[in-house]
């Protein structure tokens, strides 16, 4: 889970790390430069070993302290030639730091910048931008790829048995000219898993965002999930037997006491989530279905 926002530096909050980790999720925090203070930021970072070292022990630092697990690095504005070689030697450097200081860590590049420098979206790993993927544990592609291009990275040598670390990117605001989004991402992720790359869900918010009605919000959050379900990975959540649970979602419109209300408002608090079910539906040997849903009034 990455917890994006267009400043330079993005620390996820701890209830969302919290909540996450309890359900065996990593958690990435963003680095991003744009447009011309972008530029110079990247200009004065990477102009030699010293500064951009400094940075990434800075980077380090923060996912130690505030416990989450890595960075999406997402460099949105032309590089000099001198800034866009150390790059991949800033890229490798916090990798390496990160990997040794926390456990389970991971450093994501996203689809942007090109060898020469030039901001120009691939859409696809290529001889373009191999050198931040070799640097770094996986690549973010940009929104506005085809089948063609994915069909071409399965058989790219660049790729060397990680398909599993390209990240094909899905806008599910649907921008652009984009295979699926909105309540058709599935149509995205389907194409995805069929030749075998991982998948970044960009700005699943949208089921709130767009719709006026936010009363609809858990009913378009639970109709967008399950149009997924067949193409997520789902996981085991590591846990001493007994396995015990709430189900709480971090939260609701009341605050009971062993089954009683003591209080009746609405309340949030990510960090008071305890292990969920997963919210879809099954048929079973009967030919019958079984579907859970979320029930707010907790």
């Amino acid at each position: 889970f990455n917890y994006f926002t267009h400043q330079l530096v993005t620390i996820p909050p701890a209830v969302w790390t919290n909540a996450a980790h309890k359900h065996g999720v990593i958690v990435l925090g963003t680095f991003i430069t744009e447009w011309t203070d972008g530029a110079a930021m990247c200009e004065a970072f990477l102009k030699d070993e010293e500064s951009y070292r400094a940075v990434a022990d800075k980077l380090v630092q923060i996912s130690q302290y505030y416990g989450f697990d890595g960075w999406l690095i997402n460099i949105e504005n032309s590089l000099s030639e001198v800034a866009v070689k150390n790059a991949p030697l800033f890229l490798r450097y916090l990798t390496d730091q990160t990997h040794e200081r926390v456990s389970g860590s991971l450093i994501l590049w996203y689809d942007s910048v090109t060898e020469s420098g030039e901001l120009k979206w691939q859409n696809e790993l290529n001889h373009s931008n191999r050198m931040f993927f070799d640097a770094c544990d996986g690549f973010f592609t940009n929104y506005n790829w085809t089948e063609a291009n994915l069909e071409w990275m399965k058989d790219f040598s660049g790729v060397q048995g990680r398909l599993a670390d390209i990240y094909v990117g899905v806008d599910v605001f649907a921008r652009g000219k984009v295979v699926g989004g909105m309540f058709e991402t599935n149509k995205a992720l389907e194409i995805i898993r069929k030749h075998n790359f991982s998948a970044a869900i960009f700005a699943p918010g949208w089921v709130y965002e767009t719709h006026s009605d936010k009363n609809e919000f858990r009913r378009n959050q639970h109709k967008f999930w399950a149009l997924l379900f067949d193409y997520l990975y789902t996981h085991q959540v590591a846990s001493h037997l007994p396995f015990t649970s709430s189900f709480c979602q971090g939260f609701g419109e009341a605050f009971y006491w062993r089954g009683q209300i003591e209080t009746k408002r609405s309340w949030l608090n990510l960090t008071a989530q305890e292990i969920q079910p997963l919210y879809s539906s099954w048929g079973t040997e009967a030919q019958g279905r079984l579907t859970s849903c979320g029930c707010p009034e907790e």
